[in-house]
């Protein structure tokens, strides 16, 4: 059974044993889906109602942004838990000739690579989330500002999360270009994200009328 087919108990309980998987990558791509969820809601609570006409050209092209994104954050939790396995079915590849040796390398190399790749495809996603939601806080139903808050800060720590799981796989592929590659993409989208955030929750704090978070 698929992670995300699980009841809430039960993947909260799979996530408490001592199983190192699903851990911190599977966690940032649900609390992206959070973020997708609820700026998909807030986008709902808003288009058709007559108070907001502005945002009826505007919100249901990211009402269908969101609502695919969401669909993404949630592949992306079984694929990281996916991701991490393969790994450990790599490690676990005989070694006792040289074309085994060198199979298990290969094999080990590969996995690594995915194992990043899918974090910072959870980076991207989270961060596009984030862009998205800057207009959902421009033009959303003013009663669900709490919703659209709580989504800006899922989708930042979706980004922050992937970004911590992108920084641990990535000495496993040392020099390599793919490594290099990926440490500048998680740069662009770290000043993105943090960018972003500052921006949605600058405009947020207009309209609650409280102060600095």
């Amino acid at each position: 059974m698929l992670l995300i087919q699980r009841s809430v108990e039960d993947f909260v309980a799979v996530l408490a044993s001592d199983s190192p998987a699903p851990g911190g990558g599977t966690i940032a791509a649900l609390t992206g889906s959070f973020a997708a969820g609820l700026g998909a809601m807030v986008c709902r609570l808003t288009i058709g109602n007559d108070k907001y006409p502005e945002a009826q050209a505007i919100l249901p092209e990211i009402l269908q942004f969101l609502d695919v994104a969401r669909e993404k954050f949630l592949h992306l939790a079984d694929a990281d838990t996916e991701a991490f396995n393969e790994v450990i079915a790599a490690l676990k590849m005989p070694k006792g000739t040289e074309d085994e040796i060198a199979a298990r390398k290969e094999a080990i190399f590969t996995a690594n690579l995915n194992a990043t790749e899918v974090p910072l495809t959870t980076a991207e996603t989270a961060v596009s989330t984030a862009e998205a939601l800057i207009q959902v806080v421009r033009y959303g139903n003013k009663n669900t500002l709490s919703d659209i808050g709580t989504a800006i800060e899922c989708a930042h720590t979706a980004a922050q999360a992937a970004f911590m799981n992108i920084a641990i796989n990535l000495p496993s592929l040392k020099n390599d270009a793919g490594a290099i590659e990926y440490a500048s993409r998680r740069d662009t989208l770290t000043r993105l994200s943090a960018l972003y955030r500052e921006q949605a929750l600058l405009e947020l704090r207009e309209k609650l009328k409280y102060g600095p978070v």
